[in-house]
């Protein structure tokens, strides 16, 4: 998966994410967990949130050596 970022502005700065976070993954309505990359650095995050309760929880995603799960960006 790949995530795309905005190009150069007129002026030539750096190359800008049109968002930083974006939702890449969802499921649940009253207990939802969502990844979330980061168009920066594309480290994934899971976060969790219930309705039923006040609060949510954020991690970062990591594989089976304990590495970062990251998603390549352009």
């Amino acid at each position: 998966m790949f995530v795309v970022v905005k190009p150069q502005n007129e002026k030539g700065d750096e190359r800008m994410a049109e968002k930083r976070f974006v939702e890449v993954y969802s499921q649940g309505a009253t207990n939802v967990e969502k990844i979330i990359v980061d168009t920066e650095t594309g480290v994934n995050y899971l976060l969790a949130a219930s309705t039923l309760t006040p609060g949510c929880g954020m991690s970062i995603l990591v594989d089976q050596n304990g590495k970062p799960i990251v998603t390549p960006v352009k």
